[in-house]
């Protein structure tokens, strides 16, 4: 199995556009999206359903392992059903380390193939390969140039290198 990593803060929103965002709450779930990336989110998912790649969230703003509020976000923002790729979420809190969550998820999953995309990557070095990690800046966000590579890597896993 192939799978994204993937966490919210400093990925998908920034600290830079506080302003043109996506903003969804309830009792379970939190999501804040800036509106510039809502067009690559929708890319990441058609590319993970062409390529059978598996999203496992790893933000902390669930509060249970509910998929639900992840599909109902993807249907009604983005006019995608996740149900197939998206297959994880959880709160992330109840492990020391993210890194320590992500190692678990590739056990029990049996990932062969994976990427982990984070702003903050301190508590995910010490388990996972540099290799296999794509920080971004939670200034601004994934960029342009990491969404391309993002985009190559889901064509051929083996083009990914740290040097983006």
């Amino acid at each position: 199995m192939r799978a994204l990593f993937v966490d919210i803060d400093g990925v998908f929103n920034s600290t830079m556009f506080i302003s043109n965002r996506i903003k969804i709450i309830n009792k379970n779930f939190c999501m804040v999206i800036d509106l510039k990336l809502v067009h690559s989110i929708r890319t990441l998912l058609e590319l993970c359903i062409k390529h059978d790649i598996k999203i496992i969230m790893t933000t902390c703003h669930v509060k249970g392992k509910s998929l639900t509020p992840w599909h109902r976000l993807t249907k009604t923002y983005l006019n995608i059903d996740s149900r197939k790729i998206i297959i994880y979420s959880n709160n992330i809190n109840e492990y020391k380390d993210r890194g320590e969550f992500i190692l678990n998820m590739i056990e029990e999953f049996n990932v062969k193939e994976y990427l982990v995309i984070d702003d903050d990557i301190d508590d995910i070095t010490p388990y996972v390969q540099s290799k296999s990690i794509m920080k971004t800046d939670s200034l601004t966000g994934i960029s342009s140039y990491q969404l391309s590579v993002l985009y190559r890597w889901m064509e051929d896993p083996t083009i990914y290198h740290r040097n983006y």
